[in-house]
């Protein structure tokens, strides 16, 4: 029972490193897009943020995410 459970979460975990390895290049282009339309709607609304800041923000967020998708 206890090695059939392994079993499990081995294979669970390799097909989850292997979507996220897959859907990491179109997420990276996703959150440049992002970043740049968020700054962009922000300087428009005249709040100058360090682009850092927003960067991390959305990393953060897109983290958050896949985690709760995983779960």
């Amino acid at each position: 029972m206890q090695m059939a459970l392994l079993t499990v979460v081995v294979i669970s975990s390799l097909l989850a490193a292997v979507v996220v390895w897959l859907v990491a290049p179109v997420a990276q282009k996703g959150l440049v897009r992002a970043e740049a339309d968020l700054l962009r709607q922000l300087e428009e609304e005249g709040l100058f943020l360090q682009p850092f800041l927003v960067r991390w923000s959305l990393r953060c967020l897109a983290l958050l995410g896949l985690v709760l998708l995983l779960v």
